[in-house]
């Protein structure tokens, strides 16, 4: 994490792109770090992506907490539906962490204190921050693309209304004109 960008985008490419170099430090800490480490880890990624979605402050505790926070947001504004969408990516993570919390008696605070430090710890927690920063920036183009969407469903249906009510005013019109051209004939005739 204290490393230049270029450092670290040379990091990934080192390692075959950045899900290899995710992929290769999660593989290194489960074999040489203690289960409370690796715990830590997963702590301490929770609370940097809760901190960059606005919501570092009252952290969940337990799946019930989770659940309530996943549940309250406002879905009705862009915001909302951003955080939503990350809550949701985050929620196997935060499951697997919420047991381990109850079985230690510890908060996520306390546990993300226990995560190793070091390049490696480092590195790996800024690659999955900016994966964590990318889903997020997808969640939000996918919001402003909907609203797009639907506001040109809206204009094409104002639209469709506008011209099938043209239409019917030519079709009356038309109908008059022949109804009255008969008519006419038909006295001409007669």
């Amino acid at each position: 994490a204290g490393q230049s960008s270029d450092a670290q985008y040379q990091l990934a490419q080192f390692s075959g792109g950045i899900d290899a170099l995710i992929s290769n430090a999660q593989s290194f800490a489960q074999t040489y770090y203690t289960s409370g480490e690796q715990q830590g880890i997963q702590a301490a990624s929770l609370m940097a992506q809760f901190k960059s979605l606005g919501l570092g402050s009252n952290l969940p505790q337990t799946l019930g907490e989770f659940r309530a926070l996943v549940e309250s947001q406002n879905v009705s504004t862009e915001a909302g539906r951003i955080n939503l969408a990350a809550l949701l990516e985050m929620s196997s993570q935060f499951a697997s962490v919420a047991g381990y919390l109850a079985d230690q008696g510890l908060t996520l605070e306390q546990l993300a204190g226990m995560a190793p430090g070091g390049a490696v710890f480092d590195e790996m927690t800024a690659a999955q921050q900016r994966q964590a920063d990318l889903a997020a920036q997808q969640a939000e183009l996918a919001a402003r693309q909907a609203s797009a969407a639907e506001a040109t469903v809206a204009s094409i249906t104002s639209l469709g209304d506008l011209l099938g009510g043209k239409l019917d005013a030519l079709n009356a019109t038309i109908t008059t004109k022949l109804d009255a051209l008969r008519s006419d004939m038909q006295e001409a005739n007669a």
